[in-house]
């Protein structure tokens, strides 16, 4: 049965991170071979195009391209902004003439606006959603229709300003109505800490209570800490836009590639429905975030070697420590010690995926530490609460020979929506910036009520 996925791009920030993603599982899903012979004095070049996954795989996300069965494959993607300029840029991006494309968009498949959103959550919610989503609902049932066996839909935006956040639920909310039945996964982009938006903690926390009622899982990419990937692991002194969503992109790619289940090597794990059955079993917990290993620079790739112990060592002392990045790994924290206990990020599940040779050679204790009943809450077994997935391709990932990829469902969002809330409510009891919301129907009921929606969220993690 085919397993197929629409992706909507949601935002500038969700039609950039969009497009990294999706030019980045290309480069890994479709490779371009070019080999020679000679036909008297002259060589003749030939291109082969060979999929390490098959054609299953691609179609998960990709469908030929009808109107020209010679170019390339169309994203199973619908763009949508407020403004036409990043669309613009992103469709001129994978325009077909470009060498050396593997992908691109279909021009249908897009919808924008001429007034953006002014960093409002409510003026996406209430004003885009009602005006614009007939027609960007229209967009999605079209391209469902090219679908054999729809799975679900992965979204992409941002939780700072207005498009992303306000439009992007309002969206999310449609497809809930309209397709009861297929999972939707958020991929949201976590504000910095500090800069961005002077609202940005309004609109992240009433992202966070829509989403909640709607998406079976958030997938949260924190700003500040795609930052320090790019600084510390690859070598950027000052990151741009696109560097984080390259990591992004890594990321994601390492998760929708496919994988086999360790105890069923001839059972794939099946998008979206398995990481999110297994992940987000629990209402109250349907928040994500990920740690991935090796990740450096490529000036160094080429004269590093890693042992699937070490990887796991270090991954797992990046779960229980909550480190973002080998480099922030507090190696104190010991889940066996129960000295420790109070300070280690509990999980209520993970999944862990290997890519890459020599898997079948992992010694068993170097897995074992990630079903430490430690490490989990009380309502899962840690038989039940960690899975492993793997596949043993030679050709490695992301030209990584050995590559380990934790997503997790765990305590790390504690910390930055403490910060979060804890600074809305400040701006909330000094009545700043109210007005722009309370003019399109986010008052202060509305507000009330997002804060005590965040913050049983944050209760419900904390107490893990």
């Amino acid at each position: 049965m085919s397993n197929n996925i629409i992706t909507l791009q949601i935002g500038q920030c969700g039609n950039q991170v969009g497009h990294s993603f999706f030019k980045a599982l290309s480069s890994q899903m479709i490779q371009k071979k070019t080999s020679s012979t000679m036909v008297g004095t002259q060589s003749i070049l030939h291109e082969e195009t060979i999929l390490p996954f098959g054609d299953g795989a691609l179609d998960c996300f990709f469908r030929p391209n009808t109107s020209n069965p010679g170019d390339p494959m169309v994203a199973r993607a619908v763009l949508v902004d407020m403004e036409p300029k990043v669309i613009q840029q992103t469709l001129n991006q994978t325009n077909r003439r470009a060498e050396g494309n593997l992908f691109e968009y279909s021009v249908d498949n897009t919808f924008h606006k001429q007034s953006g959103s002014a960093n409002n959550w409510a003026y996406g919610f209430n004003f885009h959603g009602p005006n614009c989503a007939d027609a960007i609902m229209d967009i999605v049932r079209k391209e469902a229709e090219h679908c054999d066996g729809l799975s679900g839909f992965m979204l992409f935006q941002s939780m700072a300003g207005g498009t992303g956040s306000g439009l992007g639920c309002f969206i999310s909310e449609g497809l809930r109505d309209e397709f009861p039945h297929s999972f939707i996964c958020n991929q949201v982009v976590w504000p910095h800490e500090t800069g961005e938006v002077i609202v940005q903690n309004y609109n992240t926390l009433l992202t966070l209570q829509k989403l909640y009622e709607v998406s079976d899982g958030i997938y949260i990419f924190k700003n500040d800490q795609l930052d320090l990937t790019c600084k510390r692991l690859m070598g950027i002194p000052s990151p741009s836009f696109n560097d984080m969503n390259k990591v992004i992109a890594d990321h994601l790619t390492c998760l929708t590639l496919p994988s086999y289940h360790s105890n069923n090597p001839e059972q794939e794990c099946q998008l979206l429905f398995d990481p999110i059955q297994h992940l987000c079993s629990h209402p109250a917990y349907k928040i994500l975030n990920s740690r991935i290993i090796p990740h450096i620079s490529s000036k160094i790739k080429d004269y590093s070697v890693f042992r699937w112990e070490g990887l796991l060592k270090h991954l797992h002392q990046m779960l229980i420590a909550d480190a973002p990045i080998e480099e922030c790994i507090n190696w104190r924290l010991n889940a066996t010690d129960k000295r420790w206990f109070s300070l280690i990020n509990r999980s209520i599940s993970n999944l862990m995926i290997l890519r890459g040779k020599e898997i079948s050679t992992i010694p068993a204790d170097s897995v074992s530490p990630f079903f430490n009943k430690n490490i989990y809450s009380s309502f899962l077994h840690p038989r039940e609460a960690m899975k492993v997935c793997l596949n043993e391709n030679p050709a490695g990932f992301n030209g990584f020979e050995k590559t380990a990829y934790l997503l997790s469902n765990c305590q790390s969002i504690v910390s930055p929506l403490e910060k979060v809330i804890s600074k809305a409510f400040q701006m909330f009891n000094a009545g700043a910036y109210l007005h722009p919301y309370n003019k399109y129907k986010v008052g202060k009921e509305e507000m009330e009520e997002m804060f005590i929606r965040t913050e049983q969220v944050l209760f419900d993690y904390k107490n893990v």
